[in-house]
């Protein structure tokens, strides 16, 4: 049997996530002097703590991420109040069966549905100053990136 501790980097994008774990078994290793966090946790997100990030765990780790764009942030995740690992389980009512559900023998459409019908049960809501952020990004990525400062201040 490999005993090998195995490291998975994980990139910061600035936007949150809803992270499903099969295993519970990890620790995150974060900021400049690699401080650690066991993650116990069967969903979780990172909140309020430095990159970089690195999961180091022994045997296995499967896992499914549903990345939130950033203007929906707020709408999921302001209530946050302390640094972290946060289980989200304890937060959203019926996260735990959505996490069972990812990790039984299906396609990975099947889950990609599953996450979809998630996020549209949470009834998204966004603010004014949220829709801003949106268009301003959903601008960006329509122009795969290829923009400046200045135009996106003389469009905004």
């Amino acid at each position: 049997m490999d005993t090998t501790v195995k490291y998975v980097p994980v990139i910061d994008d600035c936007c949150y996530d809803f992270v499903f774990f099969k295993e519970c078994n990890s620790v995150l290793t974060y900021g400049e002097k690699q401080s650690t966090f066991p993650i116990p946790f069967k969903v979780f997100t990172i909140h309020d703590l430095s990159p970089p990030y690195t999961l180091k765990f022994e045997t296995s780790l499967t896992f499914f991420t549903i990345k939130v764009q950033p203007w929906a942030n707020a709408h999921f995740f302001s209530y946050l109040d302390t640094s972290g690992i946060i289980d989200l389980s304890l937060e959203k009512t019926g996260i735990l069966e959505v996490q069972e559900q990812f990790f039984k023998d299906i396609l990975i459409s099947d889950r990609c549905t599953i996450a979809d019908d998630f996020i549209k049960e949470q009834n998204l809501i966004l603010s004014s100053s949220a829709l801003f952020v949106k268009d301003i990004c959903e601008y960006i990525y329509n122009v795969k990136g290829m923009t400046s400062v200045n135009l996106l201040s003389e469009k905004y």
